[in-house]
This record gives C-alpha cells, structure tokens and sequence, in this order.
C-alpha cells in the first residue's frame, strides 16, 4: 500500500466500519471480490487479517520513528540547555541576564 487512504486507519476497528470511508469505486471493488458479504469466505476472512496485521505494523513502525525523532530532538534541547553558554557564543550566568 503506497497511498494511504482515510478507510484504512478504520480497518483494526472491523470491515464494516472501514467499508463506511471507501469510494464509490473502492466500495464497489470491494462488493465485486466479495470482502463485504455477512457470511466471508475463508480466504476473504484471511485476507481481512492480513490487511489489518499489515495496517498495524506500518502504524507501529511510524509510531517508532516518530517517538525517537522525539527523543532525538530532546536529547538535542538538553545538550543546547546544558551548554547554552558556549553553543550560542553568550555568557548565559544570572549576572548578565
């Protein structure tokens, strides 16, 4: 999946609730392979897990890279807090403040 679209943010909350945010024509690929019908095949059932367990892990994955730019970031403010005096060239003590 290269573009996200909004249904599959709705996908790990059931097919039914991610079927309401589909296209006219995504809804309607979705009815021509059978993936929305009450009673799913096996191999529909299956594909269903394996789009959400794929859905989940690329959510995981940006999760993680957006938590460790974080730290990243902090632990970049902390080293600038610690030695603000010599990183921006200014005496940063009471008296000069």
């Amino acid at each position: 999946m290269t573009e996200s679209r909004f249904w599959t943010s709705r996908v790990s909350r059931g097919r039914k609730e991610a079927s309401i945010f589909l296209s006219k024509d995504e809804k309607r690929c979705f009815v021509e392979a059978e993936l929305l019908l009450d009673d799913l095949s096996d191999e529909s059932l299956i594909w269903w897990g394996i789009l959400s367990n794929s859905i989940r892990a690329q959510s995981d994955e940006d999760n993680l890279i957006t938590g460790r730019r974080g730290e990243l970031l902090n632990f970049y403010m902390m080293r600038i807090e610690r030695n603000q005096d010599t990183l921006l060239s200014i005496p940063m003590s009471p008296d000069t403040i």
